[in-house]
């Protein structure tokens, strides 16, 4: 089933799904008939310098052999990467649980698509994005029968080359963007852009914070009816992130036994189509961390959600599901 094009009256031709085709049709249509900001918003840097603004074509053969010894090294110690583990629902078989594991495997096969509104429990692509929390660790129990490859590519890449050639998406993506909460949390309003201006003890710093579906819908959720819809600027602005963060990307062979770890606030991620057949299925476990002691600083919009994702997760409340179901907030 091929992901759709919901919400409202008035959305954009936008899907989950990107569309190059769409998507190179916008960007005409609006350089051509828009007045378009040739500015950044102020404060914002012109260029990161930084090892963390990084291509797959800039990454030396010791790079790629430092991830290969990352991906041997750190397998079953999350414990020793961060201090905290987030919760990533707040129920389990319909009672109150910190539950902080949470079962990436395409559950198609089980469920009907209407019960289903995220693509990590599907065996679609899935688009560019971040998750929640500082550092996403993922441990793939099993590979997939064809497909599915992991793909990074670094935000901050993403930002320096939009910065250069569409100041107007910078602008864009710094103001405020109603985030759709498919009636399980409250919806909010904030920027999925966040820049940090250097002080005596942090750098200057970048943050991009998104997902796509909370502004197309997916599935059995579609976006919410009484939010406003998103505007072609904004459309225009998730499809730049994506391919943009596609042109750069690192693809990664993720294998049974392997696992990563992501700076969730620097690095985009995503996910190609794959298949799955009876014998063969992939069926990854995901950790959403935190160290506070080496932790960068949370902007002031994502704090309250950072709050109901780590307080109160005491060691003795955490739970480790060990069969695969779909969280609360991805569930219709």
């Amino acid at each position: 089933m091929a992901a759709q094009v919901t919400g409202q009256s008035g959305q954009p031709d936008i899907a989950y799904t990107p569309n190059l085709e769409i998507y190179q049709q916008r960007l005409k249509r609006r350089q051509e008939t828009e007045e378009l900001d040739k500015t950044l918003p102020d404060g914002f840097p012109h260029k990161l310098h930084s090892h963390m603004a990084w291509t797959s074509a800039t990454l030396s053969e010791p790079d790629l052999d430092e991830i290969q010894q990352a991906l041997d090294i750190f397998k079953g110690i999350a414990s020793h990467v961060t201090t905290r583990r987030a919760r990533q629902d707040h129920q389990f078989n319909g009672r109150p649980a910190n539950v902080v594991l949470d079962h990436i495997k395409n559950l198609t096969l089980k469920l009907d698509a209407k019960h289903i509104g995220s693509p990590a429990y599907t065996a679609e692509q899935q688009g560019f994005h971040t998750d929640a929390g500082d550092v996403i660790a993922l441990f793939a129990l099993a590979d997939a029968a064809e497909g599915g490859k992991s793909y990074i590519a670094s935000s901050w890449t993403v930002y320096n080359e939009l910065a250069a050639t569409r100041p107007d998406l910078i602008r864009t993506l710094s103001e405020p963007w109603h985030v759709d909460g498919f009636g399980k949390s409250a919806p909010t309003s904030r920027p999925l852009l966040f820049h940090q201006a250097a002080t005596a003890s942090n750098p200057e710093r970048v943050i991009i914070q998104y997902a796509r579906r909370a502004f197309t819908g997916y599935w059995g959720l579609p976006r919410s009816s009484h939010l406003p819809p998103i505007t072609e600027a904004q459309a225009e602005a998730l499809d730049a992130l994506h391919f943009t963060a596609q042109k750069h990307a690192l693809a990664l062979e993720f294998q049974s036994g392997d696992i990563q770890f992501i700076n969730n606030l620097s690095i985009l991620h995503g996910r190609g189509a794959f298949r799955d057949t009876p014998d063969k299925q992939r069926h990854l476990l995901r950790l959403w961390l935190r160290d506070d002691e080496l932790a960068w600083d949370t902007p002031a919009a994502l704090q309250s959600r950072w709050r109901r994702l780590f307080d109160d997760v005491t060691p003795e409340s955490q739970l480790f599901p060990l069969e695969p179901s779909i969280r609360s907030t991805s569930s219709a």
